[in-house]
């Protein structure tokens, strides 16, 4: 599983866990039985991701109401605040991937599950979140 197949996963699941009150690890458990060819390191891997993502839920969400603005974050809609969420997460967590990929990433699952327009708005949200990255890896 390539690590894109990964994230697409972890958003799914997270989805499960915003929309329907889902418990992370099974949201991740019924996820994945659609895949095939999963290994052990696929499924720690997007477990990581999405057990990190709700984990930090609080922080998260505290960080994208600081930087979106003219917007109430319970406005944003279900896929793209999953897609955030993930992203933040990475750009937080994830040094051994690039802000750059991580934007791509976020916006190709957001086309992807959503649209063109909610694409554009993730996109900016992270241009302007992007400063975590920096500020988080002071001493």
């Amino acid at each position: 599983m390539r690590r894109h197949e990964a994230r697409e996963c972890a958003l799914q699941a997270l989805f499960a866990v915003d929309v329907g009150k889902a418990d992370p690890v099974d949201a991740v458990r019924h996820v994945l039985e659609e895949e095939r060819h999963v290994s052990e390191a696929d499924e720690a891997y997007v477990m990581r991701l999405v057990n990190g993502t709700t984990s930090s839920l609080s922080d998260i969400d505290q960080l994208l109401s600081q930087h979106v603005e003219g917007w109430n974050v319970d406005r944003i809609g279900r896929v793209e605040m999953s897609v955030l969420r993930l992203a933040i997460y990475e750009l937080r967590e994830e040094q051994d991937v690039d802000f750059a990929t991580i934007v791509d990433e976020a916006v190709q699952l957001t086309k992807s599950f959503s649209d063109e327009a909610a694409g554009r708005f993730v996109n900016g949200v992270l241009a302007k979140v992007g400063s975590i990255r920096t500020r988080s890896n002071e001493p």
